[in-house]
C-alpha cells in the first residue's frame, strides 16, 4: 500500500490485481463463450456477401459459442449465392471443421498469404440464419 501511495505522489496510477473468482463472469456479461486452446486454435474472418444485414454478426456469434476465434467481420463487395468456407492455410480440415460447425457443404481451398486467417467464410444469400440477429 505504501508503493501505491508513493506512485500516486508521482502521479502515477496504480493498478490493483484481484484473482479471478471461479466460474465467475466478466461484469455486464450474460454468457461466456468457450477459449480456444493454442492446439486447437481456428482463427476465422467472416464476411457477408448475401446482401441481408446481420448475417455476420449471426455466424460469428455462432462461431465464437463453438470456440472460434472470429477475429474479422465485415461485407464483401460481390454477391455470392452460395455459402462457401475458403481454407486460407492449405488445411482443408480447418476448413471443414468450421463448415461443419455452420451446416455449409462448400468447402474450398483458396490460399492467400495475406491474410491472417486459418479460415474465411462468405455468407451467400443461401444461408439461413439458426439464431437471432441480436442476443
Amino acid at each position: 500500500m505504501v508503493g501505491s501511495i508513493a506512485l500516486a505522489a508521482l502521479g502515477v496510477a496504480a493498478i490493483v490485481l484481484q484473482p479471478a473468482r471461479s466460474g465467475a463472469l466478466p461484469a455486464g456479461s450474460t454468457q461466456s463463450y468457450p477459449t480456444p486452446g493454442l492446439k486447437d486454435r481456428v482463427v476465422v474472418e467472416v464476411l457477408n456477401a448475401g446482401g441481408r444485414d446481420g448475417d455476420a454478426r449471426v455466424v460469428t456469434r455462432a462461431l465464437r459459442q463453438q470456440g472460434f476465434d472470429v477475429v474479422t467481420v465485415g461485407n464483401l463487395h460481390d454477391s455470392l449465392g452460395a455459402t462457401v468456407v475458403l481454407s486460407r492455410r492449405g488445411d482443408l480440415a480447418l476448413a471443414r471443421r468450421v463448415a461443419d460447425a455452420l451446416g455449409v457443404k462448400q468447402v474450398a481451398a483458396a490460399p492467400d498469404s495475406f491474410r491472417r486467417v486459418d479460415v474465411s467464410v462468405h455468407i451467400g444469400s443461401d444461408y439461413r440464419r439458426s439464431g437471432p440477429l441480436h442476443p
